[in-house]
């Protein structure tokens, strides 16, 4: 009985991790995507064309995830940003969902250049605040392995006139 919960305890946690990891690159990548947006979107004139030239500008698996995703909605008949948003929905990273709206109301004519790179920045930010974040907590935990081998080094260096006496 077990070895039947440890079968299936630690493979689903390594499905969790490695799920865990791949949200971290697509929202990674999603900043990239955010800003590439927002350049094509000022040198083109459709939110769609921005969006489709966009997502091939890189061969990186989240821009294939989207730019399979828009080609989907596109056959569907219906609008790039619902499928990004069901995209988002799907794969559990809310960003996606945010800029299918902030490309909705450019298709309704906003403009919406300033915002896309906000929220790119924003992105790159939140990413950064999270990175140091694991940078301290790692930081941390090598603190114990380093007192340690300080006092290792101590000992070594004062046995010998310990044992003197």
């Amino acid at each position: 009985m077990v070895l039947v919960a440890l079968g299936w305890t630690i493979p689903s946690r390594q499905v969790a991790a490695r799920a865990t990891q791949a949200r971290a690159q697509f929202s990674a990548a999603l900043t990239a995507f955010l800003a590439l947006v927002g350049l094509e979107r000022q040198a083109r004139g459709s939110p769609t064309e921005a969006l489709e030239e966009a997502s091939r500008i890189s061969g990186a698996w989240p821009f294939r995830m989207i730019h399979a995703e828009l080609i989907r909605s596109e056959l569907a008949g219906q609008p790039p940003w619902d499928g990004l948003r069901e995209l988002g929905e799907r794969v559990g990273v809310g960003e996606l969902t945010n800029l299918a709206d902030i490309v909705a109301a450019a298709a309704d004519g906003a403009a919406v250049f300033e915002t896309l790179l906000a929220e790119a920045r924003n992105l790159r930010n939140a990413e950064l605040a999270e990175q140091q974040t694991k940078a301290g907590v790692v930081g941390e935990q090598l603190s114990l392995p380093a007192i340690v081998l300080a006092f290792g080094f101590i000992m070594l260096v004062l046995y010998p006139a310990l044992t003197r006496f």
